[in-house]
This record gives structure tokens, C-alpha cells and sequence, in this order.
């Protein structure tokens, strides 16, 4: 049974008090007082409070499909969020892959340039660094530079070509040659 469904076969106390009153005249006070048990809160305002209850549940129940299609929704926003970032994060790796490309065109174009050149004073066209498609910075100008770097210059600039920055001065020399399109040799690497 629902607790807030009405008590089946509840007395009525108007009839009771009027049954008494018929039993006999000496029992009118009985009578009277029994009468007055209709006025008592919880008994004669059942149906009014079990109404009560009833709305009460009713709010209860709307309140909890309120929260659950809240529930639902926030679900769905975070579904849609995390969807966001793997998008932006794809965007992202695209637009990377994008300037990556570039900058290897952009080099392959230097470097066929840079198989030009031959003597010491001969201007040399500017690679880019792959990772960022900025020109690399301390970047020999002329042919004859790169004889004339110093060892940390040298691994900055190999570095950012993304190129082994091992061994010594002069095979770092040769390998950045190589790396520019100056090298007609092999170097280990």
C-alpha cells in the first residue's frame, strides 16, 4: 500500500457521536466530547494531509527527472567538449604538419641554391628550422662562414636543422654542409 494512498473504512464521528446521543441521554457528555475528536488535527484533515503527501511526492518525482535530464545533459556537454578538443587538437597537428611541409619546401628550394656554391665568399640562402619554419638563428651568411663557426655555433645550427650534433668540430662542419645543400660528400653520421 502507497503511505500516502487513504486508510480504507475510517470511522465517521459525526454518526458515532449521533449513535451515542440515541443510546442514552446520560451519556451526552460522552456524547459531546467524542464529537469534539472530529476537530483534532490528524483526524479530521486526513484526506487534506494525504492530498498534501500527494503533492509533496508528486514535486519529489519532478524534481528527480529534472536532475536526471541535468545529469543527461551535462553527459552530453562533456561528450561534446572532450569531442572539441580532439578536433582542436587534430587542427593543431595539421597546422604543425602544414608548416612542416612548407619548411621543407622552402629548404629543398635553399639547399638547390646552396649546391651552387663553391667559393668561400658566395652568399648562401637561409634554411629553416623545421619545427618552428623560422630561419635558423647565427645561420652562416657566406660559404666561407661556416669554416669560421665555433663549436657551440655550429651544434645551435644543426640542432635546429634537426641534425646529429655529435662528433668533432670538423665533422660537425661537413655534416652542416651536407645539411645545406654545400656537401657533395658523405659524412657519417
Amino acid at each position: 500500500m502507497n503511505p500516502i494512498d487513504p486508510i480504507p473504512g475510517q470511522p465517521d464521528f459525526g454518526a458515532i457521536s449521533a449513535g451515542f446521543n440515541a443510546i442514552s441521554t446520560n451519556a451526552g457528555n460522552l456524547s459531546q466530547q467524542f464529537a469534539l475528536c472530529a476537530n483534532l488535527p490528524g483526524v479530521g484533515s486526513a484526506d487534506a494531509i494525504i492530498q498534501q503527501l500527494r503533492a509533496i511526492h508528486q514535486v519529489l518525482n519532478a524534481t528527480q527527472q529534472d536532475i536526471a535530464a541535468m545529469q543527461q545533459n551535462m553527459a552530453a556537454m562533456q561528450q561534446d567538449i572532450a569531442a572539441m578538443r580532439q578536433n582542436m587538437a587534430t587542427k593543431q597537428n595539421l597546422q604543425q604538419l602544414e608548416k612542416r611541409v612548407r619548411t621543407s619546401d622552402s629548404n629543398s628550394i635553399a639547399r638547390g641554391f646552396n649546391h651552387k656554391v663553391a667559393l668561400p665568399d658566395a652568399e648562401l640562402y637561409p634554411l629553416r628550422a623545421p619545427g618552428t619554419g623560422n630561419v635558423i638563428p647565427n645561420f652562416p651568411k657566406l660559404h666561407g662562414d661556416i669554416d669560421r663557426m665555433d663549436a657551440n655555433t655550429l651544434v645551435g645550427v644543426l640542432e635546429a636543422l634537426e641534425q646529429p650534433a655529435t662528433g668533432v668540430v670538423a665533422e660537425k662542419k661537413k655534416r652542416l654542409k651536407h645539411a645545406i645543400g654545400v656537401a657533395s660528400t658523405q659524412i657519417p653520421l
